[in-house]
């Protein structure tokens, strides 16, 4: 028998354990379930039937989804997102591990680069193919959530199933066509990773579709879904060489980076970065059909100041400024070593970067890695100086700027004694009158006198590059402000 004082002590211990139990608040996982079955209906239009669990309850939708200039869709070949089909119910998602089951008829295709990133389970009945994968909520809400599916019938898609991706075209694309941009893909993703970094959205799927499919799409229309995948639709002239899509097949799998919430800034942040990869890329790996596509294209885009053409010239001159000025300080650092440092700053956080931080303070904490801070300011702003008046024109064969004239401006603005430091004195006067009795009263003048030191180079970059006009120093304005208040407060006795 267990003697009276233990059992008691072992009654106390457990029923000690039972109240911490019932007050520790439980840490297991909540679940939610999503399943939907997409089918097209015969005028073309893609129904899809939601089922939700959730926190104990069971939500059930249908939604029918028509093509737009968004998200191509048509009888046997559609593309959709969650976003499409579960946005008003997405509150009830919040911090769930969430399963997603894509439910098919036998004669259906369903892809989409979820598959690849977790873990897939496909199970078959009579009837249906069953889809699953489970997500935790940051990857669902950041990701998931707008990334693609893509849904088919055999008799208008075929599918090409590769290692680490897939590429879904319709029956009238040709095969030769479909095989080079296999190749173009097998060989770009592996230099994108290799000058970017990994991405969560780095594209998996690359949708090809023939000139007559999708009709909101024009011919040769080029996008992406969340940098995931990729889609191209073909030209019905044979005027537009493979040159042109490779060039864009790349540009649209560098948003697998140049995404939100991977970079997500202005457009010449986000598409200036796309269309600067995307020549590199195709200029390394097909020379003979960059050389093509500059002659006949990019070189009628930089004299006519095109957009997408002038934001990547922007990083261009950026690498060449990062190169030489590392070169000068014996380091090695170019533009994709910068582009990876934002994405590990920034780690999918989708805050918006536009230009003037991209070569502002984000420049400088990035050169203060490589360099002391006060060398990395100098450098940040030489930089900045570099890009005034930078002169983009089309000089001949990968030669879109001066590049002498750029770096010029750098030496100059780097040049021995361009530091020299001057004094600027601010001085305020402020008169304060109180009123001591009903025929008293005192006046005093107080002076705020205060200094900063700055750099001639700094005041010039700052009157070139932003223009301002002078105002008073907010640290007089301050000062003063509390010595006016503590006077008042402190009458004269």
């Amino acid at each position: 028998m267990i003697p009276v004082k233990a059992a008691a002590f072992m009654f106390l211990f457990f029923l000690v354990i039972a109240i911490i139990a019932s007050i520790t608040p439980c840490s297991a996982a909540k679940y939610a379930e999503i399943t939907l079955e997409p089918t097209f209906l015969s005028d073309g239009r893609l129904k899809v039937k939601v089922k939700l669990r959730v926190n104990g309850n069971i939500f059930e939708d249908s939604m029918i989804l028509s093509e737009t200039k968004f998200c191509p869709r048509e009888y046997g070949y559609a593309v959709f997102t969650l976003r499409h089909v579960l946005e008003k119910y997405y509150s009830k998602l919040y911090k769930h591990t969430i399963k997603i089951a894509v439910n098919v008829p036998k004669d259906y295709i369903v892809i989409s680069p979820i598959f690849y990133r977790y873990d897939l389970d496909i199970s078959y009945s009579n009837e249906y193919t069953k889809y699953e994968v489970e997500v935790d909520y940051s990857d669902f809400s950041k990701f998931v959530f707008y990334e693609a599916y893509i849904v088919g019938l055999a008799e208008v898609i075929s599918i090409y199933d590769g290692e680490l991706f897939k590429v879904a075209f319709t029956n009238d694309v040709p095969k030769s066509f479909v095989e080079n941009i296999i190749d173009a893909y097998s060989k770009g993703i592996k230099m994108l990773i290799n000058y970017l970094g990994h991405s969560p959205l780095q594209p998996r799927v690359v949708i090809i579709s023939g000139p007559n499919h999708h009709k909101l799409y024009p011919e040769g229309h080029a996008g992406t879904f969340a940098g995931s995948t990729v889609y191209l639709k073909l030209f019905s002239s044979e005027a537009y060489g493979l040159e042109w899509y490779v060039k864009n097949l790349y540009h649209e799998m560098a948003h697998g980076w140049f995404t939100w919430p991977i970079i997500y800034g202005d457009f010449v942040v986000k598409e200036g970065g796309a269309e600067y990869v995307s020549w590199i890329i195709t200029r390394i790996l097909y020379p003979d059909l960059f050389r093509k596509y500059d002659i006949n294209n990019i070189k009628y885009r930089v004299k006519n100041k095109e957009d997408y053409a002038t934001a990547a010239i922007k990083y261009m001159a950026l690498n060449c400024s990062l190169v030489h000025v590392s070169e000068k300080y014996g380091k090695s650092f170019n533009i994709f070593d910068y582009i990876r440092y934002i994405i590990d700053k920034y780690h999918y956080s989708g805050k918006e970067i536009n230009w003037d931080d991209f070569i502002g303070s984000n420049l400088r904490e990035f050169l203060a890695e490589h360099v002391s801070s006060s060398e990395a300011s100098k450098l940040q702003s030489a930089i900045a100086y570099g890009f005034l008046n930078l002169d983009i024109k089309y000089y001949g064969t990968w030669k879109y700027f001066d590049q002498y004239q750029l770096i010029k401006r750098i030496d100059e603005f780097l040049m021995e004694g361009a530091y020299e430091t001057v004094t600027v004195t601010i001085t305020e006067t402020a008169t304060v009158t109180t009123t001591v009795t009903d025929t008293v009263t005192v006046t005093r003048t107080y002076t705020t006198t205060t200094t900063e030191t700055v750099t001639k180079i700094q005041e010039r970059i700052e009157k070139e590059i932003h223009p301002i006009t002078y105002v008073v120093s907010i640290s007089a304005i301050i000062a003063l402000t509390i010595s006016i208040i503590m006077l008042k407060e402190n009458k004269l006795d």
